[in-house]
C-alpha cells in the first residue's frame, strides 16, 4: 500500500472568511440563482399543503378516539406519552 500524501494546508484555513460567506448566503436566502419560479407562491402552496395535512392528522385522531372510545388502551397509551404540560395538567 502506498502512503497517502500529507496535506500541506489545513482544510479550514480562515474561519472568519467561512463565517462571513455563510452569513452572506443566509442573507440572500435559500434560492439558487437558477430558480425561475415565484418563491412567494411556492411558500404559500407549501403552507396550504402543510395545513391540510395537519387537519387530516387531527381528524384521523378524532375518528380513532371516537371509534375506540376515550378509555381504550390506545388512548391511554397516547395520553401517557404526551407531556403533562401540553395536556394542561
Amino acid at each position: 500500500m502506498a502512503k497517502k500524501k500529507a496535506r500541506s494546508k489545513p482544510f479550514l484555513t480562515d474561519v472568519r472568511t467561512l463565517r462571513d460567506r455563510a452569513r452572506k448566503h443566509i442573507a440572500t436566502g435559500g434560492l439558487t440563482f437558477t430558480y425561475k419560479g415565484d418563491a412567494k407562491k411556492a411558500i404559500d402552496i407549501l403552507q396550504s399543503v402543510l395545513a391540510t395535512e395537519i387537519v387530516c392528522v387531527l381528524r384521523y385522531t378524532m375518528h380513532a378516539v371516537a371509534a375506540q372510545g376515550i378509555s381504550s388502551k390506545a388512548s391511554r397509551r397516547n395520553s401517557r406519552s404526551t407531556p403533562r404540560k401540553s395536556r394542561g395538567t
